[in-house]
């Protein structure tokens, strides 16, 4: 999703996302015991998308999942977590995010 700003018909500007380009990504919650403490202690679930090399996407990004409209703000760099060069079949990048609420 875009952030734009537009007019907000009071002289000023609001910020609104708009629409970007799609693709695909797997999106799934880590469920490790780690991730259950910290959730049960107020941590937000932590997810992890998964996209082809192709998508880049950033910190503080926000996706948003055509199957039911939920929005995840992406909280690492998916730079991080790319498959090596000689990793020939494994065309994948993950980074983490979290569910975000606009």
């Amino acid at each position: 999703m875009d952030y734009a700003s537009v007019p907000d018909g009071l002289g000023g500007v609001k910020f609104e996302f708009r629409e970007g380009a799609p693709f695909c990504a797997g999106i799934y919650a880590n469920s490790s015991t780690e991730a259950e403490i910290a959730y049960r202690s107020g941590v937000k679930t932590i997810f992890t998308v998964t996209t082809d090399l192709g998508v880049e996407l950033e910190h503080k990004d926000v996706i948003r999942r055509l199957k039911d409209g939920r929005m995840y703000m992406i909280t690492g760099n998916a730079i991080d977590n790319t498959a090596p060069d000689f990793a020939d079949e494994v065309k994948l990048r993950t980074v983490t995010a979290e569910v975000f609420d606009g």
